[in-house]
């Protein structure tokens, strides 16, 4: 192995993974949740969706690579296999509500872990803890206000609830499909946020990344 061999396996190596920062750190509060959930049973015969999204905005430019959050279900039944649907939104002008989609991936790989912890509600149902990776990284602006949206997909059998956090913006959204529009989550304390970590790559991981592709040995014509 040559020496830029050598060097290159040193840069990709460090160039780990796990080298990461999350940009959006909210952390749960194990208090409770909300609905995000395209179908749910309320009583028997009668099946409806509510949908949540939280709002964000970031110091710094970054690029969105993988999320993670954390929820619970009604009854503490999870689902074998469910589908997990991830949105990204700008906010609309006139109200700051979400507006255009710019990103909409469906999983049905998430990695979902058991926390080991319990919900301080009815029942104590399990907190789980999910990770996704975008199929494409999502560039994000300084400054500007962003909503993202985490619900499971078309399972009545399971309803989800994405966790509440430690206060952010203080700022969710939620839609009911009977209605054609999201409106501003209230709670008795005023503030409503859910539990959610945004990810990016360390820049010194992109930074060792394109040296180690400037570096790479070209084939000679």
């Amino acid at each position: 192995m040559n020496k830029i061999s050598i060097l290159l396996a040193v840069i990709l190596a460090s160039a780990s993974p796990c080298a990461a920062q999350f940009i959006v750190d909210q952390q749960p509060t194990r208090f409770g949740g909300q609905n995000s959930d395209t179908a749910f049973v309320i009583f028997p015969g009668h099946v409806q969706g509510f949908l949540v999204a939280d709002d964000f905005t970031l110091a710094v430019a970054d690029e969105l690579r993988a999320v993670r959050w954390w929820g619970f279900y009604s009854n503490d039944i999870p689902p074998p296999v469910e589908q997990l649907r991830l949105r990204v939104f700008s906010a609309r002008t006139s109200d700051g509500l979400p507006g255009e989609v710019l990103y909409d991936e469906s999983f049905s790989d998430a990695d979902r872990t058991p926390t080991g912890r319990t919900i301080i509600v009815s029942g104590s149902p399990h907190e789980f803890r999910y990770k996704v990776n975008l199929s494409q990284p999502l560039p994000l602006d300084a400054g500007v206000r962003y909503w993202i949206e985490l619900a499971q997909i078309g399972d009545p059998d399971s309803a989800f609830h994405w966790e509440n956090a430690f206060p952010g913006s203080g700022f969710a959204a939620g839609i009911n499909p009977g209605f054609t529009d999201w409106f501003y989550l209230q709670s008795p304390s005023g503030g409503v946020d859910q539990a959610f970590q945004l990810i990016a790559p360390e820049p010194a991981t992109l930074a060792l990344i394109a040296l180690a592709a400037a570096l790479r040995p070209r084939k000679m014509r």
